[in-house]
């Protein structure tokens, strides 16, 4: 497990565009309802308790992130249309910006056509 509660081997999605409406408890209802391999959700907020407009997404089995993928993006949670993607893994991340960690771990990388 990272900082964060994501499991290190996980199949993580992004979710975008989230209104301030939007809040844990039903963001993660909304996923589990679609997908049984659904390991942990996360909506960022700020210091105030309002969504910060994306949130994460774990699955377990990589088939139910391509479907939610397919699925989702596009469709409505609370008030917003959602844009949905492939998490970027943290160390990838920093390594593009020549900000190196080595004691973060990441997600799987997935590289098959979605």
């Amino acid at each position: 497990m990272n900082d964060e509660g994501f499991a290190d081997d996980d199949f993580r999605v992004w979710v975008g565009s989230l209104g301030q409406d939007v809040k844990q408890e039903a963001f993660e209802a909304f996923f589990r309802a679609r997908y049984k391999s659904v390991l942990k959700t996360r909506v960022l907020t700020d210091d105030f308790g309002r969504c910060r407009g994306f949130g994460f997404v774990s699955f377990g089995q990589s088939e139910d992130m391509l479907h939610c993928i397919k699925q989702v993006n596009g469709k409505n949670i609370g008030s917003r249309a959602v844009l949905v993607k492939p998490a970027e893994c943290m160390k990838t991340r920093a390594l593009q910006r020549g900000k190196v960690d080595e004691k973060k771990k990441c997600c799987k990388e997935y590289s098959g056509a979605i």
